[in-house]
Order: structure tokens, then sequence, then C-alpha cells
């Protein structure tokens, strides 16, 4: 809504708003192809996806500290069994030197049997290095500032047999794994994108409505028809609207003579006020 050509400085009488110009517009953007509802759309799959990833991203994460504590167990495991072979080649090597002592076996036997202790002792090394290194990815999964050396995990590290047939696992892996949704997410949300993509291409028409009125526009007394002749004052609005312009009078504003040569009677002289919007004249009716 405007309102123009106020004038708060009038003579007598008074009349600020004697001219005034006020203007109604209303404009509306019809948007084709579902331009507004696509966006909201492919905003919606875009949230689905994010919260399909991030549940695949925990997935993910809990699977991996399990394997890290699985992994600590089985080094744990590796670290006995290494200790065990180790203490059960030294007690063969006590019964050996027992033997070269006792002259049952020569002494190349016993230097090879010496050599191999070697192996279990690099094995023995292997184990610990390994146990540490899994120690390390489990701390570090769980952000904990815990020292190597303090940190130990129990649990039963044994086989087991576990129920159910291997389809029947697979089946439930499928139904619970996110990222199985979220790939097919990714689709719909391709296909949405490629329909917004469609309808960006077209046009779009825009609806408009202008309401406005004219402020009385006074006539000039330049014009001087013959004597003797009768003028009526008129008004011609031409108001325009989206390039079309419509005319209407609006009326007789007076009548007047004027001591001049007369025109013919029915003619109209007319002046121009406002070019495109209004014209105002005189007709002579006499």
């Amino acid at each position: 809504m405007l309102a123009d050509q106020l004038n708060p400085f009038t003579s007598n009488p008074y009349q600020p708003f004697a001219n005034t110009l006020p203007l109604l517009s209303a404009r509306y953007l019809h948007e084709r192809g579902h331009k507004r509802e696509l966006p909201r759309e492919s905003a919606r799959d875009g949230t689905s996806i994010a919260i399909s990833e991030l549940a695949d991203q925990e997935r993910k994460l809990l699977f991996d500290l399990r394997c890290a504590f699985v992994q600590v167990l089985q080094q744990n495991a590796v670290l006995t069994l290494a200790r065990e072979n180790l203490e059960y080649h030294d007690r063969l090597l006590d019964v050996s030197r027992n033997r070269f002592k006792a002259g049952d076996i020569a002494q190349v036997d016993l230097d090879r049997l010496e050599l191999q202790r070697l192996q279990f002792e690099s094995d023995l090394q292997i184990a610990l290095v390994n146990l540490r290194t899994a120690k390390i990815q489990l701390l570090a999964l769980l952000n904990d500032r815990t020292p190597v050396e303090q940190l130990n995990v129990t649990g039963r590290f044994d086989f087991a047999e576990i129920p159910g047939s291997l389809d029947e696992y697979r089946q439930t892996a499928l139904g619970t794994r996110p990222d199985l949704p979220a790939a097919m997410q990714v689709v719909d949300k391709a296909k949405t994108d490629y329909r917004l993509a469609v309808a960006s291409g077209s046009t779009d028409p825009i609806f408009g409505l202008n309401v406005a009125r004219d402020p009385p526009i006074p006539i000039s007394e330049s014009l001087s028809p013959t004597s003797g002749a009768r003028t009526r004052n008129n008004l011609n609005f031409l108001p325009a609207w989206r390039g079309l312009t419509f005319g209407f009078l609006t009326g007789a504003a007076g009548l007047s003579q004027h001591p001049a040569k007369v025109p013919q009677p029915g003619g109209v002289l007319f002046e121009c006020c406002e070019p495109i919007e209004s014209c105002g004249g005189r007709e002579v009716i006499q």
C-alpha cells in the first residue's frame, strides 16, 4: 500500500490530502511444477540419509570396539600359550641336558634344542607386542587415558556353538543394518532432485493487481474557444494495467463562457495533464 502526493503546505483552504494518490498493489508468484514442495521433500530425504548414516557410523564404531575387545582377549590367550610353550621347552631342555650328561644324546642334538628355544622366545616377544597394540587400539576407541600397562580385560575366550542357521542371521543383518536404507534413500533423493531440476526449467507466471485513485486535476484556462461558446470541463482517466490502457469519462466538471471564435459544436479540446495516465479537456456543447 502506497500514498503519494501529500502536500502539508497547501494554502487556504487547507487540504493536505486533496491531491493524494493512494495505491494498493498485490502480487502472487505461482510456482509451477511443485517448486515449493520438491525442495522440502529433497531436504527431508537428505535428513533421512544423514540419520541413517549416523546410525551406521554408530554400528561400525560399536563393531570396532567389540573387535578390539576380542582382539585383546585373543592376544592374552596367545601370550599365555607362548609362555606355556617356552616353559615346556625349558623342561625339555633340562631333560635333554641330563640325557647329554648320561651320554644318551650328542652335543649336536643338545645345541639344536637350545637354538630352538630362540624361536619360542621370539614368539613370546611377538605376543607381547601384539597385546600392547591391541590395548592401544581399545584405549583409542574408548577415548581413555589409562596407561597401557594398567589396562587389563577379562572375559571368556572360547568356542561356543551359536544356535540358528546362517540364513536367519543374514536376514537379521539385512533388516537391521542402517546402510541399506541409506542407499535406498540416496536413490529416492536423486529422483527428487531430478524432478526439481526439470521443474526449475519451467516458467512461473506472476499475477498482480493494482488499485489506485487519481487526484482531481485542475484544467488550465489557457484554451480560449470563440465568444459565445459554452464548454464543459471533462476529465478522462486512463489507468494502465499490465500494459493495457482503459479509458472512461468522469462526467461534467462545470460550464463556462469564452469570448472567441466557436469551433464546430461537439468538438473537444484536450489538455494533457499527465501523459499515459490521465488527460483533461473541454467539450464544446454549443
